[in-house]
This record gives structure tokens, C-alpha cells and sequence, in this order.
């Protein structure tokens, strides 16, 4: 995350991180048993895509 403030990035925990791997972790147990999720094949897919690229997204932001 961009701030004005170059020192608050040293200063402050990166929770990005955090939510990009809770969100790698739920991506991998929907496409490891979608049954457990009650979705189809598709949705398995389309939920895991949508779920690595918020991972990506907020790894790019950490």
C-alpha cells in the first residue's frame, strides 16, 4: 500500500500478508474438495480463480 509517509511501512505490520495467505489457503481447499463447499465443478473453479487473484492482488500490495 502506497503511503506519503515513507516511514510508516517500516513501522506498521504487514497484514497484507495475512490475508494473502488466508485467502491462497481457502483457494486451495476449494479446489482440493468443493463437495465440502457444496459447489459444482464450475463455481470450484471460478471461486478458486477469484480466490488466488485476491491472494495475488494483496501479496502485491504487502
Amino acid at each position: 500500500m502506497a503511503s506519503p509517509y515513507p516511514l510508516e511501512g517500516l513501522l506498521r505490520a504487514p497484514y497484507e500478508l495475512t490475508s494473502a495467505a488466508a485467502a491462497a489457503a481457502a483457494a486451495a481447499l476449494v479446489t482440493v474438495a468443493p463437495g465440502a463447499f457444496a459447489l459444482p465443478p464450475w463455481g470450484a473453479l471460478a471461486t478458486a480463480g477469484t480466490l488466488a487473484a485476491l491472494a495475488c492482488w494483496r501479496m502485491r500490495q504487502a
